[in-house]
């Protein structure tokens, strides 16, 4: 299985403080950090960007629309991503106990040494998506659509 990679150009981002995501924002080319516990921000659009360590617990998050993004030990523990976008996305080392996919896409995406315990992956797209070293304990993936996706060392 060939997927596609995200596209970063890494020495054209920009520091970005990650509680300040407000519902609609666009951010693109950035390097997100910070505490964004509990935020409410729906319909936020990231392209070409890194967020690193950055908590998203407890966040709400719906309609989430990712492109060309590496999340880098993040914690997403309990987020509501429901009905997102996620297209060339890589997770690395990141918790998201809980986390809502629901009716969501994604398509080109790796979660590596991830812990996706309870995640609820119902109704979702996967299309190309690789989940490496990962811990899946009672993830739901009800009514799921996956086409070319694999489980390596979960």
């Amino acid at each position: 299985m060939k997927l596609s990679s995200p596209t970063i150009n890494k020495a054209a981002l920009d520091a970005t403080d990650a509680s300040s995501l407000c519902t609609e924002a666009r951010i693109e080319q950035a390097l997100l950090a910070g505490d964004a516990t509990g935020i409410k921000a729906a319909n936020v659009s990231i392209e070409e960007s890194v967020i690193e360590r950055v908590l998203f617990i407890e966040a709400r998050l719906e309609k989430l629309s990712l492109g060309d993004v590496e999340l880098k030990a993040c914690d997403l523990s309990a987020a509501r991503c429901s009905e997102s976008s996620l297209i060339r996305v890589r997770f690395n080392g990141g918790r998201m106990t809980g986390v809502d996919f629901s009716r969501s896409t994604l398509k080109d995406v790796v979660f590596e040494d991830c812990k996706l315990d309870m995640v609820n992956f119902r109704f979702v797209k996967l299309t190309r998506v690789k989940f490496i070293n990962c811990v899946l304990n009672e993830a739901d993936f009800q009514a799921a659509e996956l086409k070319e996706v694999m489980f390596e060392g979960c």
